[in-house]
Order: structure tokens, then C-alpha cells, then sequence
């Protein structure tokens, strides 16, 4: 496949991804004042710590088969060979969480008064485990869609369940007034029967078979990815148990919210990315011309991120006047330092590559636990000077350093000729933008959204007026837009 033909599939894969992916986050955002307005910062706070507690457990349970199965799936030249390495991938992780799920439920209880300080809430921690086993396992066999290069069905099953969960939160909170608890069942429940269904769906097109031959090379690749995995989740999450520790649940509630917003460079762009540049790297990382495509798909993606980030940090004062209460506010002063370590986690992954493709992955995780470190005693130095603030710097410090590290080691393995240059100064251009949004404060909101927006949608044109970036590229970015909305309509 031709350099130019590759780049367009990208952008039609990346465009139903994407569109998914946004669909579903755009639903659960504009609920978010309904979750403000029903659950205190404090009630917030308490689902931040559940969903986490939950999240950290998982990395433990999958070995690191969601990335196994699609690293060793296009090693396989037969059709009956790639089917049995998803089989193992799924079946290895639902065994692994069932055992894992008793010891779990016993234990909630001290599990629950270590966390948050009320054993009486175990029956929060029960629910959320249980739901573990389903969601683990359906997020192993989701990748099936993403190698088969099937993104509406990718797309199909992640807005179902998004769909039954919110209705689920909406029955539960505004009619039963059950809480946080009522939440946690409106998952359960759209997790049993989704990703129930998702796995009929699998065994009927994959079947069900278990071998060691093909488990033990995906366990050796895929276990130490979970060292790399926990450092990343105490450099993401981490600082939710520090100020949990160190401040209050309120404090944790806010934060949880500003990093909603700081995160949405990952959710919107690089996760849709993900589904489909994941595979699609080592499929095409032997032909002659691909560092030069990789080097040119990663300013597309650089472009996005940054074009989206100041477009969140410029409009979220508003945004957060506008969906969340009073008790909230602060939150929005805190998005933009969230939004620019996220940014740089997002070329992380990217630069990443060399070393998967070299099977190194110890050597990620030991990069990433380093960085962990780092980042939890920056935590325990800076929140108790700083607050909120503290944790904002430790985040942006330890995914900077991460990812600086990780781009060099990945250049001792597989060269990609990255324009620096281009990434500075467009990184420079979204700053100035930004500085200039912060002069000007209208005092009726429609007006600062106008405004704010309109600053924003300069960025493509101040990147063509200092020759940043060349027409063909924006022609690349017109023919993407043509797709993505070629989609929302249905047609081919």
C-alpha cells in the first residue's frame, strides 16, 4: 500500500472511530450536570477512588493481553492461527478475573475501610468487581474488531453499552435517588448483558479453544507491559489518593472533574487513534518508506491534539460556568497544565513504537515505573504546599520526562525521522493563542464562547501564514473532514 492510500484509510478508519468515540463522550459530558447536580463533590469523589481502585486491579488481571493479541495476531499466516490467539487472550483473561473476583469479595470490607475510610461501604466495592470481570474480558475481545479493521462494530457495541449505562444513571439517580450506589448497578447492568452478548458474537466467529503453545509467548510479551501499565496508572491516577490523603474527598471530586477535560486530547483523539494505528504500525513497519509515513501520520496527529487542546483551554472557563454547580468552579483553573501532560502522553505513545516493535517491553515498564516514583514523591512534596496545584505540576513533570526518555530509547531500535521543528512551533503558536484568549474577558458568556471560539479557529491559519504546515497538509485535513461527516450521514 502506497504512502498516500495508507494515510487516507487512517483517515476513514480514524474518522468512524473517532465519531464514535465522540458521540459517546459528547452524551456523557452533556450529562455531566446532571451527575453535579445530584452527587456532592464529595459523593464525586468517592466514585473517583471506586473507579480507580477498580482500574488498578484490572492492570493486574489481563497480563497485558489486549496488547499481546495484537502484537502476535499478525504474526499468525493462518486464519485458524489468529483466531486462536484471540481465543487464548479472552479466555485467559476471564479465567484469571473469575479466580481473582472470590479473594476480592472477601476482602472488600478491608478494601473499602483502607480506601475510604467506611468498611460499611464494601457493597460499593462488590459491585465494582464484579463488573471487572465482565469489562475485562470484553475489552480483550473488542480487539478482535480492531484487527479485523471492523470499526462499526467496534463503535455498535462501546455506544450500547454507553447507552444502557446512562439510562441506567438516570433511573438510578434522579428516580430512585440511589447515589453512588445506584451508579455502580447501571454499569453492572449494561456490562452483564454487552459485553455478554459481545462474547456470543466472538465464539461464534472465533470459536473456543485454549492452547499453551500460544498463551505462553503472548504471557512472556504482554507481563511486563503491566509494569508499565501501574506506573502510568500512579502517574494518571495516582495523585486522586494522595489528596484523598492529604486534603479531602471534595478536593478529589474537583480534581476528578478538571481531569475529565485535561484528558480529553487522549479520549477524542488519541484513543480512536489507538483502535486503529495500534495494529496498523506493525502491519506496515517493514516497508521501505515507513518511517517516512510514520513521521508524517504523527504531525497529523501532533496537529490534532495541539488544535484540540487549545480549543479546551481557551472555552473551559466558560464550560465549566455553564454544566457544573457552584461548588465545582475552581475546577476550570486546573484544565489547561492537565491538557498539556496529556498532550505530551499522547506523543508517549507514539514514540513508544521502536520499543514494541523491538519486543523490549521491560524496558517501557521500567521507564514507567521510575516516572511513577517520581511522580508520587512529587505528590506527598507538592500537594501539601501547593494543593491542588501540586498535583496539576507532578502529572506534567512525570509524563514530560516519560516522555522524552521512552523517544530516545525507541531511536536506539527503529528511526523515525520526527519534524521537531514543526512540533515546537506549532506548540508555540497554540501558546500565543492561548495568552491572547486569557486578555480578553467579555462579561456575557455568549459573547466570551463567541470570542474564545473564534481565537481558536485561527490556529490552521496561523500555521499556513508562518508556513508551519503546507497546503497538501490541509488538504488532508479537508479530505478527513469529507469522511468523518461521510459517516454521520451513512454514506460511502
Amino acid at each position: 500500500m502506497t504512502q498516500s492510500k495508507l494515510i487516507k484509510n487512517v483517515g476513514k478508519q480514524f474518522a468512524i472511530y473517532g465519531l464514535g468515540d465522540l458521540l459517546n463522550k459528547a452524551v456523557a459530558f452533556l450529562l455531566l450536570p446532571f451527575y453535579t447536580h445530584y452527587l456532592r463533590p464529595q459523593e464525586y469523589g468517592t466514585l473517583e477512588i471506586l473507579d480507580l481502585t477498580v482500574y488498578l486491579v484490572s492492570m493486574f488481571l489481563t497480563l497485558g493481553m489486549n496488547h499481546a493479541v495484537i502484537r502476535f495476531y499478525h504474526r499468525e499466516e493462518s486464519e485458524d492461527g489468529r483466531k486462536a490467539v484471540v481465543s487464548a487472550g479472552v479466555l485467559a483473561t476471564f479465567i484469571v478475573s473469575l479466580v481473582a473476583l472470590i479473594p476480592l469479595l472477601v476482602f472488600s470490607p478491608s478494601i473499602s475501610g483502607w480506601l475510604l475510610k467506611s468498611p460499611e461501604s464494601a457493597r460499593l466495592f462488590a459491585l465494582v468487581f464484579i463488573a471487572m470481570v465482565f469489562n475485562m474480558t470484553g475489552e480483550v475481545a473488542m480487539t478482535y474488531f480492531r484487527l479485523r479493521e471492523m470499526p462499526g462494530w467496534f463503535v455498535s457495541f462501546s455506544t450500547t453499552r454507553l447507552i444502557l449505562n446512562l439510562s441506567g444513571n438516570i433511573l438510578f439517580l434522579a428516580f430512585l435517588g440511589k447515589g453512588v450506589e445506584g451508579i455502580l448497578w447501571a454499569g453492572l447492568i449494561a456490562s452483564t448483558l454487552v459485553n455478554g452478548v459481545l462474547l456470543g458474537y466472538l465464539t461464534r466467529h472465533v470459536g473456543v479453544g485454549f492452547s499453551w503453545a500460544v498463551f505462553l509467548p503472548m504471557l512472556r510479551y504482554g507481563a511486563p507491559l503491566m509494569g508499565s501499565g501501574i506506573g502510568m496508572y500512579l502517574i494518571n491516577f495516582g495523585d486522586r489518593f494522595a489528596l484523598q490523603r492529604l486534603m479531602s474527598l471534595g478536593d478529589v471530586g474537583i480534581y476528578s472533574l478538571a481531569y475529565k477535560f485535561g484528558m480529553l486530547p487522549n479520549v477524542l483523539i488519541l484513543t480512536p487513534f489507538q483502535m486503529l494505528w495500534g495494529p496498523k504500525q506493525f502491519q506496515i513497519s517493514h516497508e521501505p518508506d515507513a518511517p517516512n509515513t510514520f513521521s508524517r501520520v504523527f504531525n497529523y496527529f501532533w496537529f490534532l491534539q495541539m488544535f484540540l487542546g487549545l480549543g479546551l483551554c481557551v472555552l473551559i472557563g466558560d464550560v465549566i460556568r455553564i454544566i457544573a454547580a457552584g461548588d465545582y468552579g475552581n475546577a476550570a483553573a486546573y484544565v489547561p497544565p492537565l491538557v498539556l501532560s496529556y498532550i505530551c502522553y499522547g506523543a508517549y505513545w507514539y514514540f513508544q513504537f521502536g520499543v514494541m516493535h523491538a519486543r523490549k517491553t521491560s524496558s517501557l515498564a521500567v521507564n514507567t515505573l521510575v516516572m511513577a516514583g517520581l511522580n508520587l514523591a512529587l505528590n506527598f512534596l507538592l500537594i501539601p504546599r501547593m494543593g491542588i496545584w501540586g498535583a496539576c505540576l507532578a502529572t506534567f513533570i512525570s509524563i514530560f520526562l516519560m516522555m522524552v526518555v521512552v523517544h530516545f530509547l525507541s531511536r536506539s531500535y527503529y528511526v523515525i525521522p520526527f519534524a521537531y521543528g514543526k512540533m515546537v512551533a506549532m506548540f508555540i503558536l497554540a501558546l500565543a493563542l492561548y495568552a491572547l484568549a486569557g486578555r480578553i474577558n467579555p462579561a456575557n458568556i455568549a459573547a466570551s464562547v463567541a470570542v474564545r471560539t473564534l481565537i481558536a479557529l485561527c490556529y490552521p491559519l496561523l500555521l499556513l501564514l508562518f508556513r508551519v504546515t503546507r497546503g497538501s497538509d490541509l488538504e488532508f485535513l479537508q479530505g478527513f473532514r469529507e469522511r468523518f461527516f461521510r459517516v454521520i450521514f451513512l454514506r460511502k
